[in-house]
């Protein structure tokens, strides 16, 4: 679906580098225990700006999540309350998800990343990407599928 996100949105934040590199790092369970710390001084290491300090939206969303759960056995209201939970997180998450990760994204020339999202946005931004694989394999197995035609996607070679 990421491919998917208007060029209107993408547009304003293409071109905006100013010569900084991200180790986009991931910090949960998918983190492999052969990924580096860092990449040495030349490279910025975070992950997704709403991982580091989660919005409070989203706890509100999660909490509405969990009662949606436990009203499955009322298939009806159950329904009802997912459409309702999903038709507001479209409204008030979607779009601000994606402002917000490509105003993260926007000002590095490079990105080494371990997210397959990074990944994805990265070259919707036209940035050079080179990644690492987490756990599951997901980001070399995407690269080979999707990818491979791009010049600017590589995988990283840790010299």
């Amino acid at each position: 679906m990421a491919f998917c996100i208007s060029d209107e949105i993408l547009a304003p934040y293409r071109g905006k580098e100013i010569g900084k590199n991200l180790f986009f790092r991931r910090l949960d369970k998918e983190l492999t225990n052969s990924t580096p710390q860092s990449l040495g001084q030349e490279c910025e290491v975070r992950d997704w700006p709403t991982v580091e300090e989660k919005p409070r939206r989203f706890y509100y969303f999660d909490k509405a999540y969990s009662v949606a759960r436990r009203l499955k056995r009322f298939k009806h209201v159950n329904h009802a309350v997912n459409h309702c939970i999903d038709w507001l997180a479209d409204i008030l998450i979607r779009d601000k998800l994606v402002r917000t990760g490509c105003e993260f994204l926007s000002p590095y020339s490079l990105i080494i990343t371990t997210r397959l999202h990074a990944m994805i946005l990265s070259v919707l931004l036209y940035k050079k990407v080179e990644y690492i694989d987490n756990s599951t394999g997901k980001l070399s197995a995407f690269a080979e599928t999707w990818l491979q035609e791009l010049d600017s996607v590589k995988k990283f070679q840790n010299d």
